[in-house]
């Protein structure tokens, strides 16, 4: 997919040169986004690659964007040189417009149900932000095939817009798109985010256009708290949300939380891995919860207490149960070996076992040990469910197998 195409100044070591560039987009690339440069063949020199980064001068007044060599080719029968270049980093090229609507493409989200198979459609508000999301289909909105694959592509057209329909400047609109990308993270339990981003001014001329995407996971079905016939929990907590993403000491939390669940999967790290990543997560949210926000208990109370504790009481705090729940068998086999008094406890003691092998047991088998992965991921997600406002239904992740469909009143509502 063609993105911008024109003269563009290019300076690298050897000087500064108006090339003509064109830039592409394509799913199926693993660079996604790739700039072509044509620059005239040096004559009688070698074909030599200058050293250092090149720098592509976008637009007026902006920074230079930083890109690397990917590939070079000369044609000497077109006395024309190709250089292949990938931004070193997203890259937002703007020309100081109003903007009054971001349209967007998202990749790898699942399209869920809200009410039926039929309504896949759906819009999540704030208050100040509509975010419009259409399904990707033969009878709504199309994307160019040969730019997508089975593991990557479209899955929804993005419209963005003030509720109140007034004009935004192109920070404000990167700030939001960047809001949105962590809560879809938390939605899918993958790297999923909107690419294609383009900002449209009054007079629906593009005022912002971003080139690239940032991290993307291959699609796939996921097993956590979002049930696929049940996308209504999304509409709930997105409001809550939105405004603690607005507090920068919340914002870094939730960041760093999402970011640590999304890490953990087993296909990055192993189940022993995930959870060790799973209880720095869980120690950030208690730290944000207990002392920042609540002041439940002073830094040096706080950091006197043992993990366990910790843990105990950002649970409690979230109405969270603390007994290790029925459905996880080996767990409960191995709290009655080791003495373990609760889910807390033998969630910490194994992740201790793990990073602390000469002073604690081990558990036997890699069942004990994805079982207690799933008890950490349930509380990270509860604790942020909780945080949320979610009152209504959740799909319970610690059901192995479990049918689409199958959901059930979060723990705190009765």
């Amino acid at each position: 997919m063609l993105l911008a195409e024109g003269r563009f100044p290019v300076r690298s070591k050897s000087g500064t040169m108006s090339c003509l560039c064109r830039v592409t987009f394509d799913l199926r690339r693993e660079h996604s986004i790739q700039v072509d440069c044509l620059r005239p063949l040096p004559p009688h020199r070698p074909v030599l690659i200058p050293d250092g980064p090149y720098l592509l001068e976008a637009s007026p007044g902006q920074a230079p964007i930083e890109c690397f060599v990917l590939g070079m080719d000369a044609q000497a029968e077109n006395n024309i040189l190709r250089v292949t270049l990938i931004p070193a980093s997203r890259v937002v090229v703007e020309n100081g417009s109003p903007i009054v609507r971001v349209n967007a493409a998202v990749v790898n989200f699942n399209q869920y149900w809200f009410g039926g198979p039929n309504k896949l459609h759906f819009c999540l508000e704030d208050g100040v932000w509509i975010f419009e999301f259409t399904p990707v289909g033969e009878k709504t909105v199309l994307y160019p095939p040969e730019i997508q694959s089975e593991s990557y592509s479209f899955t929804h057209h993005l419209v963005v817009r003030r509720a109140d329909g007034a004009a935004f400047s192109c920070a404000e609109a990167e700030s939001v798109m960047d809001t949105l990308a962590i809560f879809l993270r938390f939605c899918a339990e993958r790297w999923v985010a909107p690419a294609l981003i383009v900002g449209v001014d009054t007079s629906g001329a593009v005022a912002m256009q971003e080139w690239g995407a940032p991290k993307v996971d291959v699609r796939d079905s996921p097993s956590n708290w979002l049930d696929a016939y049940h996308g209504e929990p999304m509409l709930e907590i997105f409001p809550e949300y939105s405004r603690l993403m607005g507090d920068p000491d919340w914002r870094e939390a939730i960041r760093a939380a999402v970011y640590w669940y999304i890490r953990a999967n087993t296909n990055h790290v192993g189940p022993d891995g995930g959870i060790v990543l799973l209880q720095a997560a869980l120690e950030r949210l208690a730290w944000q919860l207990l002392v920042q926000h609540r002041g439940a208990i002073s830094v040096d109370g706080f950091l006197k207490l043992p993990a366990a504790d910790q843990l105990r009481l950002l649970l409690d705090s979230c109405a969270v149960p603390l007994a290790i729940p029925a459905l996880l068998e080996q767990t409960l086999q191995s709290a009655k070996e080791f003495n373990w008094n609760d889910g807390p406890q033998a969630f910490v003691e194994v992740r201790n076992g793990l990073v602390h092998p000469q002073r604690r047991r081990k558990l036997e088998g890699s069942r004990a040990y994805f079982e207690v992965f799933q008890l950490g991921k349930w509380y990270l997600e509860l604790v942020l469910l909780r945080t949320f406002g979610l009152k209504g239904k959740y799909a319970n992740r610690l059901k192995i197998p479990r049918s689409v469909g199958d959901v059930e009143p979060v723990p705190w509502v009765h």
